[in-house]
């Protein structure tokens, strides 16, 4: 039997929470880090920026410009290991890197592709594949489309990376009985092994094939895939996460250390012992986060993803700052993403231009009448200043798939910026009735539009990151139920994140089901509402702390005799929101603008089974209408105590038309978009009725719609203070501009 390489150790613990250097500093942010001795691939040692580095440079605007995408990016060794491709494998591959590949993306309107760069089987190894990169980027240049690639952040095929670099073992992270984490937990490829990220030299071997993909081969864009952090029990790993929590709660101190006490109970911080499941109940399968260990755990692996983006993206930004990174997480598939792949995409998004979530939440109404949206995704990505990658519908040759794919592009101009994303996928031979080409005809003739805008709305649905992962069951149903509403009624929201940036525009902040917000967001709130703001609680909103601790007995108790975890479960919303008022530190006038609601009811709710040994999935298949949704909106409008933005009239009865709200930032303009989520009954008419003081000086509109080439006029008149028109057919989806 061979021996064994040698485990050689690796110096470097990537350390978190570290203390960024002062401005002024000699270091700076342009402080950089020496590897010592050779980079993986052989290549005399370079310099790597650390990792707050990239701190000082900009990610790109979300308001940039029409992105549409095309996709071919495993390279020929990924498919054969694979198995199950064509027999004339290497012919078929070689097809994608042809003049005439090229011709047909630039006649479908692509603008960048994702094709095979580094895949995780070893920069040596993969050099051949790379070389191909170099002839078709010319063949890219010609055409006017920008070359992309793909980049492996988080798995290595241990069949090939080990032999190449030897010293990779020991970056490897082990399961609870001390078996590599392969790239999945069923039957497929577990011929690739996770890495710990606590393992620095991990990142730079990523950050290093970033910078070859860029100084050799040309690559701008890099689709980032398999963004994870999986349960490790190293002591590598234990040894970084009791760093970790030394430096989150400065035990070193004796304020640092009366902190730690409190949460934990004891002191012995070097004794805390990593979270771990058995066969029959994983840790995967929890439904919340209970106690300080897990909470500190999950945030531990979260910010061990982020830090790895932070080295991958403050490098690939050093070899060429206009570079795009777009970073798959995967978190709005339905999984308590944060506990399973510890991805947190409020983490990661100052680090990426992009964020890609791999979901199947296309647009459609199912056969028991659900809608599905990836709005939800949209509305949170742009809250983080960003544009959404999402997947499309999947394309066949009938019509019903037509109009899918022409709702979906559709809502992704409207709410996610003209981001496309993965718009076309190994395949570009489609016939030709495909409404792809013609509708992203339609959205860059319009880009200005679609691209360069801001929302308008009345609403700022709460998004709270610690209620999502310490009450992650309670506080999703609460928030996609919540969504759903407001979303089907036709009501103007935003998401807002608990830094509640640019609260003050809306008129309403709802809190759905936010069980446990951080005591200064609280703070923030009942500012906004000392303000002039109004609020509606849901459920259990508020109700805990940052901790997961519940909030200290009110003084409202005494009046109604109740104990606090009644709050939230009955229709006593004078009760509730005196205690909310209480925990808010409100009276009088201010108290009068804080609403409640009890709990949202889901027709088919998600009960957590402590024997189940499989991930819960809050996914597609749970979004629905609240059975209480008609007495939710009736307790939003209350709260509102204004007229809606958009009010909506269809003539066509089984319709279900959403209505949007964007403004120009070019020239502060607005206008109205409508989406049809039936595509295949077309719209007769849509009497359309706002209500915004800003367009009672506007004589004239002119209506978009993609299957014409004019915008054309349509007449604008006056109910009240209210603008009124009435709207001309239209299938998947029809827009006004308002002006002269």
């Amino acid at each position: 039997m061979a021996a064994r390489p040698s485990r050689r150790r690796t110096p470097d613990v990537f350390p978190l929470p570290r203390k960024p250097v002062p401005q002024g500093s000699p270091l700076g942010v342009a402080r950089e880090i020496r590897r010592p001795g050779p980079l993986p691939d052989g290549r005399p040692g370079e310099r790597l920026p650390s990792p707050f580095d990239c701190k000082g440079i900009p990610m790109t605007s979300p308001n940039h410009s029409i992105l549409a995408v095309a996709h071919y990016h495993e390279p020929l060794a990924f498919w054969r290991r694979r198995g199950g491709w064509f027999t004339d494998s290497e012919e078929h591959h070689e097809r994608f890197f042809t003049a005439e590949t090229v011709e047909k993306l630039a006649a479908l309107g692509v603008t960048t592709v994702v094709w095979p760069g580094y895949k995780g089987l070893g920069l040596q190894f993969e050099r051949p594949e790379l070389e191909r990169l170099k002839p078709f980027r010319k063949l890219l240049d010609r055409a006017g489309i920008e070359l992309g690639v793909y980049l492996q952040c988080g798995s290595y095929y241990a069949e090939t990376f080990y032999e190449e670099n030897p010293q990779a073992r020991d970056w490897t992270a082990l399961d609870y009985w001390g078996k590599p984490h392969v790239y999945s937990e069923f039957y497929r490829c577990y011929w690739r092994h996770r890495p710990c990220l606590t393992h620095r030299a991990f990142s730079e071997y990523v950050a290093h094939a970033a910078q070859t993909l860029i100084k050799d081969y040309g690559a701008t864009y890099f689709n980032c895939d398999n963004n994870a952090q999986m349960p490790c029990y190293t002591p590598h790993f234990r040894q970084a996460f009791v760093k970790f929590l030394k430096d989150k709660y400065q035990t070193h101190t004796t304020e640092g250390l009366a902190t730690f006490v409190r949460r934990y109970g004891h002191p012995n911080v070097d004794n805390v012992v990593l979270p771990n499941g058995s066969p029959r109940r994983p840790l995967e399968s929890l439904h919340a986060l209970p106690d300080p260990g897990l909470q500190d755990w999950v945030e531990f692996r979260c910010r061990l993803v982020a830090g790895n983006v932070q080295i991958i993206t403050a490098a690939a930004k050093q070899a060429n700052p206009n570079v795009r990174l777009c970073y798959n997480l995967a978190y709005d598939y339905g999984e308590f993403h944060q506990l399973v792949w510890a991805t947190e995409p409020e983490f990661v998004a100052p680090h990426a231009d992009f964020l890609f979530s791999e979901d199947g939440n296309q647009p459609r109404v199912t056969s028991d009448g659900r809608l599905i949206s990836q709005v939800h995704t949209a509305k949170h990505v742009r809250a983080m200043g960003r544009r959404a990658n999402l997947y499309p519908p999947h394309a066949t040759a009938d019509q019903s798939s037509h109009d899918a794919m022409a709702l979906w592009m559709m809502e992704m101009a409207v709410h996610n910026q003209g981001d496309f994303g993965c718009l076309y996928a190994n395949d570009f031979d489609l016939p030709d009735d495909d409404p792809r080409p013609a509708t992203l005809r339609f959205v860059r003739k319009h880009e200005d539009v679609f691209t360069d805008n801001t929302t308008v709305s009345q609403i700022a649905v709460l998004r709270s990151r610690h209620s999502s992962a310490i009450n992650w069951l309670e506080a999703t149903e609460g928030r996609l139920l919540a969504q759903q509403a407001l979303y089907e009624a036709g009501l103007q929201w935003d998401n807002v994140l608990e830094s509640l940036d640019g609260l003050d525009r809306y008129r309403l902040l709802i809190l759905p089901d936010t069980v446990s917000v951080p005591n200064a967001c609280v703070k923030r709130i009942a500012d906004y509402v000392r303000g002039g703001g109004r609020v509606l609680a849901v459920g259990a909103a508020l109700s805990c702390d940052e901790w997961g601790c519940r909030r200290a007995k009110s003084a409202a108790m005494s009046l109604f005799a109740e104990r606090d975890s009644a709050y939230g479960l009955s229709e006593a919303k004078t009760y509730a929101g005196a205690v909310l008022a209480a925990w808010l530190g409100l009276e009088g006038q201010a108290a009068g603008r804080l609403f409640a609601f009890p709990r949202l009811a889901h027709p088919s709710p998600l009960r957590w089974d402590p024997d189940a040994s499989r991930a819960p999935v809050i996914n597609f298949e749970h979004h629905a209408m609240p059975l209480n949704g008609e007495a939710f909106l009736a307790a939003v409008r209350d709260a509102l105590q204004a007229p809606p933005l958009v009010e909506t009239v269809c003539g066509n009865s089984n319709a279900r038309v959403i209505p949007a709200l964007l403004r120009s930032l070019h020239d502060r303009s607005i206008s109205l978009h409508v989406l049809n989520y039936r595509p295949q009954e077309k719209v007769a008419s849509l009497r359309v009725r706002l209500n915004l003081a800003e367009l009672r000086a506007v004589s004239g509109a002119q209506v978009l719609l993609p299957d014409s080439d004019r915008l054309q006029p349509v007449a604008v008149a006056r109910e009240g203070d209210a603008t009124v028109l009435t709207l001309p057919p239209f299938r998947h989806y029809t827009g006004v501009l308002f002006g002269e």
